[in-house]
């Protein structure tokens, strides 16, 4: 599986990343090696006070709150959330959302990635939160071999 954060240059348009989102993802330490892809835009929120506000109202974290925030100011689609609670919501106000295993699989159809059973155990042996019944699930759903 490649690990490079290049690999989403796939995207017909830039991706957009608010700027907590950004500094959680993009300047956190496993990433700082990489610098920031062209298609990659951090934009700002327009109203960073209604973050603070909505974060207590539905209980979120900053990055997934300020991600459904900026899709809803700039009408974007797809998200990429893994919260459920987050999911959740973003469906909700009407937005379509995609997680870690969706984008993947995609990645995989379209050929991007030639491996999605090592991209899946990838993510089981850096402890990311995904149930391993939900990979087989979905292995087995494309024909291939549970882990």
């Amino acid at each position: 599986m490649t690990s490079s954060i290049d690999s989403f240059h796939v995207f017909t348009s830039p991706l957009k990343f608010t700027m907590k989102l950004s500094s959680l993802v993009l300047g956190c330490q496993e990433h700082r090696r990489f610098r920031k892809p062209e298609w990659i835009e951090v934009k700002a929120l327009q109203n960073p006070a209604g973050l603070y506000s909505a974060q207590r109202k539905y209980g979120l974290g900053p990055g997934e709150m300020s991600t459904i925030l900026l899709a809803k100011e700039l009408g974007a689609n797809p998200l990429l959330l893994d919260d459920y609670r987050a999911r959740k919501l973003a469906k909700a106000e009407g937005h379509e959302v995609l997680g870690t295993v969706g984008l993947l699989e995609a990645f995989y159809l379209r050929r991007y990635l030639t491996d999605l059973r090592s991209a899946f155990q990838q993510l089981l042996m850096h402890n990311v939160y995904i149930d391993q019944r939900l990979l087989d699930r979905r292995l087995r759903a494309l024909g291939l071999p549970p882990l």
